[in-house]
């Protein structure tokens, strides 16, 4: 055990002279040594030291037979896990140690590890986007895939990269219970979340249809669209009131059935003429909205993350634009 860390986390690590009698395979007893142990003061758990390089299909084999007989926590330890079997071991929530920069033992609370190599941080895509937008606002706080998936409608293998994209850019938002990939705010305020996620933010909105005509509202209404733009920023901010062209967020998804149900009430206009309506094209659902509606129009307006994400980087010629942003990023940190 001369490769094994004495400290994890600025706590020792300290061996029990308790002999772990586990009635386990004879095949796992030569693979593998048991030893009580306990971080600190917490609770004792094993350590079940890798004779030769562990398998994952070994290590699911031991954490088994010892469950079977023993109440305690098993942690795998060895110096030649790699960063895939590590990986694999925290998905399925298996304890382990390498060393101590390379620490997994949820029973305590207790992670560490190397920022994931294999991913590089980049620009989220839209499902990805909304699920932080969502934590952001507490709304997906400790949300699983699988929940995520229902919640959405996506498959697991799709939501599984949106977590891997979340992950690349802030790796403590994601954590393994068992077999559940969580996502959750790692105890950050909504201004630090914000700031760690806004430079990988994309434009939500895909296109813009120019709408004219005296078709009625309540399609939208019923299809969830949403004042957005510069009609609901200055419910945000200190902006002058654009009584003219009405702006609406609406999930692409949807407008199709908005347009079918209108039928030839609402006609896109030509590019000379002035719009009576703005729809804006979301790539994705928009989840948050304000409880604040608009008397005159009777549309709840975008709540100010959503916002946000749809107007930062607009305007920057716009003093008073960007002047209404900056308010709008403040109303969404509080």
């Amino acid at each position: 055990m001369e490769h094994m860390p004495s400290h994890l986390f600025s706590l020792p690590l300290v061996f029990l002279p308790e002999e772990v009698a586990a009635a386990v395979p004879k095949r796992l007893s030569e693979s593998f040594s048991l030893r009580a142990a306990r971080l600190g003061d917490s609770q004792e758990f094993i350590v079940a030291i890798a004779c030769a390089r562990p398998t994952l299909l070994t290590v699911r084999s031991l954490v088994r037979a010892v469950s079977k007989v023993d109440s305690r926590h098993v942690a795998i330890y060895s110096p030649y896990l790699d960063g895939n079997m590590m990986k694999a071991l925290s998905c399925e929530g298996v304890a382990y140690i390498r060393d101590d920069g390379n620490v997994f033992l949820p029973f305590l609370g207790v992670a560490a590890s190397p920022v994931p190599q294999g991913r590089a941080a980049k620009p989220l895509s839209p499902h990805a986007q909304r699920i932080v937008l969502n934590v952001i606002t507490g709304r997906w706080d400790g949300v699983s895939a699988g929940e995520l998936a229902e919640t959405i409608g996506l498959s697991r293998s799709t939501i599984t990269n949106c977590l891997a994209e979340i992950e690349a850019i802030l790796p403590s938002s994601i954590s393994t219970e068992w077999r559940k990939r969580i996502v959750r705010n790692p105890g950050m305020s909504k201004d630090e979340l914000l700031a760690e996620f806004e430079p990988y933010f994309v434009s939500p909105v895909r296109g813009r249809k120019l709408l004219k005509g005296r078709g009625a509202l309540d399609p939208l209404k019923r299809n969830g669209a949403l004042l957005c733009g510069e009609s609901a920023l200055p419910y945000y901010s200190d902006l002058a009131h654009d009584t003219g062209i009405l702006r609406l967020a609406l999930y692409r998804k949807d407008i199709a059935a908005v347009m079918t149900e209108t039928g030839e009430d609402w006609i896109e206009a030509n590019w000379f003429e002035a719009p009576d309506i703005i729809v804006e094209e979301w790539s994705y659902g928009i989840d948050g909205a304000s409880e604040a509606s608009v008397a005159s129009r009777e549309f709840k307006m975008l709540d100010a993350i959503g916002l946000y994400a749809e107007m930062r980087g607009e305007g920057q010629d716009d003093v008073r634009l960007l002047d209404a942003v900056s308010q709008l990023r403040e109303e969404a940190c509080r």
